[in-house]
């Protein structure tokens, strides 16, 4: 079954970082919990995962391993892209609408979100390219067109009214 292969790969890529859950106490102090999902599972599936999980921040990604399973990866509620990116802009004094970022998967959601110029990659999920602009795969040049696309909308202005 893809979901055991793909579950077992996992296991074995981390086997000298991991630990089986054996308790409440242990994913309470644990820094990344997984769960990783059959890609046939249907979306009602998934939406029943989160239920009883309100106090953590739950990251839905593709995974690298076989490109089809979804892992679920849950960590403390304040643990996100975005929060990173949000302290690192008010650290440097950045607006938000002046950050850019670039994605390919549903785990970078939250940061596409937060920041004021989202790109999603060609190869990115169906779902995250209707709500991003779009730019070309992750391996055909994505960073370099949303940073070109993003430079030519806000060059007639000087760069210190974006401080």
């Amino acid at each position: 079954m893809e979901l055991s292969h793909d579950f077992d790969n996992r296991i074995n890529l981390y086997k000298n970082f991991c630990l089986p859950c054996s308790s409440n106490r242990q994913i309470e102090s644990s820094t990344q919990v997984i769960a990783v999902l059959s890609p046939e599972k249907d979306f009602e599936h998934e939406k029943s995962f989160y239920k009883g999980l309100n106090n953590f921040n739950i990251v839905k990604t593709t995974s690298p391993l076989d490109n089809k399973s979804i892992w679920m990866e849950i960590f403390p509620k304040n643990v996100s892209k975005s929060h990173a990116a949000s302290w690192l802009a008010g650290r440097l004094n950045i607006k938000r609408e002046n950050i850019l970022s670039v994605g390919n998967d549903y785990n970078d959601e939250d940061l596409l979100s937060w920041s004021g110029n989202s790109f999603i990659t060609e190869n990115a999920p169906i779902d995250l390219k209707k709500k991003f602009k779009n730019v070309p795969s992750n391996d055909s040049g994505a960073v370099k067109t949303a940073i070109e696309t993003w430079t030519n909308n806000f060059s007639q202005y000087e760069t210190e009214s974006y401080l």
